[in-house]
């Protein structure tokens, strides 16, 4: 099969709607060049020798021009995708405001009262992997806002890339045959009866 050079491939003619035809039947069908140029309607012979179709000047432009598209379009979904896998979202928890005194009686062992400083919340948050952004302190508590993990984003975008990949098992589809249950004794009579 020729290679075309770039000076070629600018002088290439459009490809005709049967070389089209067998484009699309190719990316179709997953890759089987015969299958596609029988399916786009060529004759048995030019299924047998491809390159007649896809040795064309026009339908490599078209091939080089799909394939960088489809590349592109490739790499931004894996980077969504995995974008989505690390995918954070932003909550916020209160806690009752800070008081020394009762900070101090209960670091003593004087009362079950126990109070937390801002590193002791950004430590326990910090255990289960959330990061603490910002603490707003109020009359009535303070409110700490944290990243923690999407779970959900993260799940589906999981479940897409497995997808993807054809990681699942088929699937079992229900059929709505139905079974008729026989006993030993059925299923010998009908085979003496034949």
């Amino acid at each position: 099969m020729r290679i075309p050079t770039k000076k070629l491939l600018h002088k290439a003619r459009k490809p005709t709607s049967k070389q089209l035809k067998a484009f699309q039947n190719l990316v179709e069908n997953g890759g089987n060049k015969g299958k596609a140029i029988r399916d786009a309607g060529y004759s048995e012979a030019v299924a047998k020798t491809p390159e007649k179709v896809f040795g064309s000047l026009a339908l490599h432009g078209l091939l080089e021009f799909e394939g960088k598209n489809a590349e592109r379009e490739l790499v931004k979904t894996l980077h969504a995708l995995q974008e989505n896998i690390e995918a954070t979202e932003i909550k916020m928890m209160w806690f009752p405001p800070f008081n020394r005194e009762i900070y101090d009686t209960f670091k003593r062992g004087e009362t079950k009262n126990e109070q937390l400083v801002d590193d002791e919340i950004k430590e326990l948050l910090a255990e289960v992997d959330c990061k603490v952004l910002n603490i707003l302190y109020g009359k009535t508590g303070r409110k700490v806002y944290y990243a923690a993990h999407d779970n959900k984003t993260r799940l589906k975008a999981t479940d897409m890339t497995l997808r993807l990949y054809g990681l699942y098992a088929s699937r079992q589809k229900e059929s709505k045959a139905k079974v008729s249950h026989f006993s030993m004794t059925d299923l010998r009579k009908q085979a003496e009866s034949r």
